[in-house]
């Protein structure tokens, strides 16, 4: 693994990357991964253990997350997607699959609509797109850093691991980001413009989104697949990293086998 720093387009902040395995655009397909709001890019870690060699991978720290430090430009889908966009010029990809973790996956369904011919493929897991207000309040509430330091000192403990003093700040421009999301995130009626597979990836038990709504999402895409994890909840530990990969290979072989030329 390497890292590398690139600079944003936008605003000339510096973010880090990891480069996971070794990237040859010509002869390997490019899988990205992105973790979740207030997540660390360490939550992919054992699954990405598991991806053959035969792919490059590409894992994301997300701006003001993990070693990468404060931006003083808001946190905004618009931005976090144009840093997804900025990493993948750095490298010199021209096709890639996208894995997101919640807020992960959103930035990519947005990547996936403003780049068409850009991502491949999209597995968004535990994305939340159709909203309501006691949803929003509630998960606005557990990133609340007032709430975590009066009644969950594990969290908080967790938080500092992943991204040190700054922490309060990570989680109160979370909050900015889910208030952008909730208010003003991506429509149905642009989904029509995502042309790759997408698969719809939720948990049975997941605490926040109803398996209903991950169908309709899954409906609404041209190419949208519904996948349910028995027994899963909302994190991402929940989901059993064996089984996860290998949906995302099957999905990605599947690509890869379409976009090849027909032999005569």
């Amino acid at each position: 693994m390497k890292e590398i720093q690139v600079t944003s387009s936008t605003d000339l902040y510096k973010f880090f990357v990891s480069i996971d395995r070794i990237i040859d655009t010509e002869q390997r397909p490019i899988i990205v991964f992105i973790p979740g709001l207030a997540s660390s890019k360490e939550q992919w870690k054992e699954f990405i253990s598991l991806i053959p060699q035969q792919f490059g991978v590409i894992s994301i720290e997300l701006r003001s997350h993990g070693k990468n430090s404060v931006s003083a430009s808001p946190l905004s889908l618009f931005q976090m997607t144009n840093d997804l966009l900025d990493i993948l010029n750095e490298v010199n990809a021209t096709s890639v699959h996208i894995v997101g973790y919640s807020l992960g996956g959103y930035i990519g369904l947005n990547a996936a609509m403003i780049k068409p011919n850009l991502v491949k493929s999209l597995t968004m897991h535990a994305t939340k797109f159709y909203w309501e207000e006691s949803i929003f309040s509630t998960m606005n509430m557990l990133i609340s850093p007032e709430l975590l330091l009066e009644k969950n000192p594990k969290a908080v403990e967790n938080m500092l691991q992943d991204h040190g003093d700054k922490w309060q700040e990570v989680l109160k421009a979370g909050q900015l980001i889910l208030s952008e999301v909730y208010n003003n995130g991506l429509k149905t009626q642009d989904l029509m413009h995502i042309k790759c597979p997408v698969v719809v990836s939720v948990g049975a038990n997941d605490e926040f989104i109803q398996i209903q709504d991950a169908l309709e999402l899954s409906k609404a895409l041209p190419k949208g697949t519904l996948q349910v994890i028995p027994f899963a909840k909302h994190s991402l530990k929940t989901a059993p990293p064996q089984s996860f990969v290998s949906s995302i290979l099957d999905t990605i072989q599947f690509c890869e086998k379409a976009s090849k030329p027909k032999q005569d």
